[in-house]
């Protein structure tokens, strides 16, 4: 047993070929969170101690740090120059495509799974941004042809293809990969100037908003490494609603349709569909008609618009990714498929639900999320409760788990119900709040291509359907659940009850997850593990 590291939650120990994480927490010392072992994955994919402590570390120590971006790039540039087995050399010494042949894709390749699946799930700034190789390509292509006219923009591709090799050598690659690396390839120092702005004719300036905000995604470092960074809320007002589709009138209601359109939402708009881009004409709309009107289905004619307390159910569908209120144009979004289960287990105390991944995005790997939330944090509004997220073993990686704050507490399986009284708010129509729509038909997009018959409601950038057809296995039920900019989600094969039944662990947090707050650590204690299960 050898001493390796520690930081101010874990102690990082050697026990024969097996690197542990041990709770730092003095009346926790012998608690196990993590067992990364050379019988689960070869030599050369297993994560050293110290890079799974600089993984988990998200502020770097004052010494990596400046004052300035150019006094932050000769802090770093100086400890890079003192690694004994690196060549570097200027920037101003590679072209971008050299960078990306030579450098970028030299370390994606040899990148630690275990480190990205780290910097995912925490929501980090060193997170990788393209799913595989060829992604990278054709990002790489694209960028390349953006700027080949331009001398000007080159110079900005280039740098922001310095900071980004910088970062991936440094944080992508575990210590073994990097000495291995080295003798194959000339790191680049980081550039000491920064880009702002480059004087173009203005018929180009959408290339050169694309270059900039490529190049101000990659130079990261400054995040962490000028010291803390302030983060305001973000701003949750919906964009304006789409301006009218020039070859389809109204497709653009299709896609995206919520409380600030004008005339209002009816019963087929807002549904979208399948996806494979922002655009107006990159998602097939769903195939939808009008049963009745709302003032034509009375309020006792309504089944609740409820997801059950107790229940079980498959999911199929997409997700955007990244999430966003009001997408960036410059920053296409993805919509990878989503292939999942949902489990919900909500009492008077305590609010839990459960997603499990077949292929969670953006990892494309099984993953299971679990949100907590008591009743108690819920009604205080202090407190989002905790979202546990496990990653499963894979050929070359053991199982990961980390515990963070849920980003905004529990999905309300009342959400969509009249003046619930979970809704603190419980706006209007026109201002956001739930709307009925109409009842309709729909072929709903998900794996069994069924027609059903639904209520449709609206709140905020939401669509809700639930089953309406009383000769339904699923009246009552929700049949789908939508958001232009966010998920689709189409529910399947409910099962009601209680899903613990069957698996009475489901809603546990592993005595072996990484706590990431205190909200974390004291939640472990009351849902932990009763012992310590090992991967």
């Amino acid at each position: 047993q050898a001493f390796l590291a520690r930081n101010n939650e874990f102690i990082f120990l050697r026990l024969s070929s097996s690197v542990l994480l041990v709770s730092a927490n003095p009346a926790m010392l012998c608690q196990v969170v993590l067992l990364v072992s050379s019988t689960l994955a070869t030599t050369s994919f297993v994560t050293p101690a110290l890079d799974l402590k600089r993984a988990a570390t998200r502020l770097p120590k004052a010494s990596y740090r400046g004052e300035t971006f150019a006094d932050m790039s000769v802090v770093l540039n100086s400890h890079l120059k003192r690694i004994p087995y690196l060549s570097t050399a200027s920037c101003a010494n590679f072209s971008a495509a050299a960078l990306q042949e030579s450098v970028l894709l030299p370390i994606l390749r040899q990148a630690s799974p275990e480190l990205l699946s780290i910097y995912a799930l925490l929501g980090d700034s060193r997170q990788r941004v393209h799913l595989d190789e060829q992604e990278a390509r054709d990002d790489w292509a694209r960028l390349n042809s953006l700027s080949s006219p331009h001398p000007e923009l080159q110079l900005v591709l280039r740098d922001g293809l310095c900071h980004q090799a910088v970062m991936w050598f440094v944080h992508h690659l575990t210590e073994p990969a990097r000495r291995g690396l080295s003798p194959k390839l000339v790191l680049p120092l980081l550039p000491e100037h920064r880009h702002e702005r480059v004087a173009l004719p203005a018929a180009d300036a959408d290339v050169h908003s694309q270059i900039v905000a490529d190049y101000q995604s990659k130079v990261s470092c400054q995040q962490c490494h000028l010291g803390p960074v302030w983060k305001s809320w973000e701003d949750a007002t919906l964009p304006l609603p789409l301006p009218k589709d020039p070859v389809q009138p109204g497709r653009e209601r299709l896609r995206s349709c919520d409380y600030r359109n004008n005339p209002k939402c009816g019963p087929c708009d807002g549904l979208g569909g399948p996806r494979w881009g922002d655009g107006t004409h990159e998602f097939d709309p769903v195939n939808c008609t009008v049963v009745a009107l709302p003032h034509d289905v009375t309020e006792d004619e309504r089944p609740k618009p409820a997801f059950p307390s107790l229940g079980h159910a498959e999911i199929t569908g997409d997700t955007r990714t990244p999430l966003a209120v009001r997408p960036d144009p410059k920053k296409p979004g993805k919509y990878p498929k989503v292939e999942s289960a949902i489990s919900l287990a909500w009492d008077a105390s305590v609010r839990r639900q459960r997603y499990d991944f077949q292929h969670m995005p953006p990892l494309g790997r099984p993953a299971a999320q679990v949100y907590l939330q008591t009743e108690e944090q819920a009604l205080s509004g202090n407190s989002s409760g905790v979202m546990v997220t496990i990653l499963e073993t894979s050929k070359y990686t053991p199982s990961i788990c980390i515990c963070i704050n849920a980003v905004a507490g529990n999905m309300d399986i009342d959400a969509f119900v009249p003046h619930s009284p979970h809704d603190p708010l419980d706006l209007p129509p026109d201002e956001g709040g739930l709307a009925y729509l109409g009842r309709i038909r729909i072929g709903l997009d998900g794996d069994d291509n069924r027609t059903v018959v639904a209520d449709h409601y609206s709140k905020w950038a939401f669509h809700f359907l639930v089953d309406a057809d009383k000769q339904s296995a699923s009246y009552g039920l929700p049949l789908r659940l939508y958001g232009s900019t966010g998920v689709r989600f189409i529910y399947s094969n409910w099962t009601l009850g209680d899903p613990r039944k069957s698996n009475p662990k489901l809603f546990e947090i592993p005595q072996r997850c990484l706590s990431f707050s205190e909200t974390c650590r004291h939640m472990k204690d009351r849902f932990g593990e009763l012992q310590t299960q090992y991967v």
